[in-house]
């Protein structure tokens, strides 16, 4: 592989991904050998704030740690935890993508909403959460982590909490169908028990993340 140091990291130069806003790379530390994964942003005040975002969170099962920010060459890096496995979609909710059962779709949902619970508690809001942004080990869901805090902000306004629970309502929807309707309050389920509650986010009707999670909680399967 063609290497490049940056900083204290020792990385691969070829991306390992490609966003509209930055670039991703793996390396590793060269004093503790640990993997990280590095993202590269050529706006350095776009990347401080996701960076001041990320470090501010502090250590949770379903979010990437923080490591370290530096600014090198006119361009901004954040270095984070090394996550395996893939994200579980390529892009949005209207791109196809594979499809999973409805109680695997739930259990996922509500690792989903854990992270966003714990980032509410914080006062941060996600604002990006799409198949693209959340990544799986092989659909485990001990290595389930929510991804990608470019679009984050920090506020505790319930019109933002609510946008992180309508588009994790349509994240359930997209592993049960592979894709959400363009009119997301036309969709269908089997289970009309957990379509009527993800109607009620898709509605705006659920005042925390924590009231979500206690609605799938009385499904059955969960």
């Amino acid at each position: 592989m063609e290497a490049a140091q940056w900083d204290q990291y020792k990385v691969d130069a070829t991306p390992k991904g490609i966003g509209l806003y930055g670039r991703v790379y793996f390396g590793y530390d060269i004093y503790t050998k640990q993997k990280v994964a590095i993202k590269q942003l050529s706006n350095i005040s776009v990347a401080k704030k996701e960076a001041l975002i990320m470090r501010s969170y502090g250590k949770f099962k379903y979010l990437p740690d923080f490591y370290k920010f530096f600014i090198l060459g006119q361009k901004g890096y954040i270095v984070m935890e090394k996550i395996e496995g893939k994200t579980i979609g390529t892009c949005n909710f209207y791109k196809k993508g594979k499809r999973r059962s409805p109680e695997q779709a739930t259990r996922v949902l509500i690792d989903i909403l854990k992270a966003i619970h714990y980032l509410h508690q914080r006062g941060i809001v996600h604002n990006d959460l799409l198949p693209k942004n959340v990544m799986t080990a092989n659909d485990k869901r001990a290595n389930l982590k929510v991804i990608d805090f470019n679009k984050a902000k920090c506020t505790r306004d319930i019109k933002y909490r609510k946008k992180d629970l309508y588009q994790a309502a349509l994240m359930c929807i997209y592993l049960i169908n592979g894709v959400v309707p363009k009119h997301a309050h036309t969709f269908r389920l089997p289970d009309k028990q957990l379509q009527r509650i993800l109607m009620n986010a898709i509605r705006y009707k659920y005042q925390s993340a924590q009231a979500f999670i206690n609605a799938l909680k009385s499904l059955r399967q969960v």
